[in-house]
């Protein structure tokens, strides 16, 4: 048995959109799939997207903002893999730039130190060479550049056998 989809009218949909985006930052690409999902033609979903902007209820700059401080702080994100996802809910790449230009590098570099010891305390491979491979391969999944990983690994600050 599938489960019955409510259309919505632009009202209500309208009405829903600004519940949801006054709990929490969402960009303009989210909000089209939701309309989409729900059914809204897409000149009525435009009207809603503008109306949406207009009050304020959606920003794009300060989603972006948000999104950045949220994923290095609590995702432990690399710029590469942020910069990754944020292309594909197709933001503007100036404001990407911008949000990426206001992250402290001294700060950067000591979360990417940080996650690194905490990884490597989980590796039981005793060859230093395995163990600095798997720490690089789990930087760079993590969206680090390779070579900040690279000098992190190579520098005083992070010795393997600690």
């Amino acid at each position: 048995m599938s489960k019955v989809r409510k259309i919505y009218t632009s009202q209500e949909a309208l009405a829903k959109l600004k519940n949801l985006c006054s709990r929490s930052e969402k960009c303009i690409y989210d909000i089209k799939l939701k309309l989409q999902k729900w059914g809204i033609e897409p000149s009525e979903s435009e009207k809603i997207i503008a109306s949406l902007l207009n009050s304020k209820f959606v920003d794009e700059e300060r989603y972006v903002n948000a999104y950045v401080r949220e994923k290095l702080n609590l995702a432990k994100w690399g710029k590469q893999k942020i910069v990754r996802m944020l292309k594909a809910k197709q933001v503007q790449a100036n404001l990407i730039d911008v949000a990426l230009n206001d992250i402290n590098n001294g700060k950067y570099k000591e979360k990417l130190v940080e996650l690194l010891k905490k990884k490597n305390s989980s590796i039981k491979d005793e060859s230093e060479y395995n163990r600095k491979a798997k720490l690089l391969r789990f930087a760079l999944s993590r969206g680090y550049e390779y070579d900040l990983v690279h000098e992190v690994l190579s520098s005083n600050l992070f010795l393997p056998d600690n």
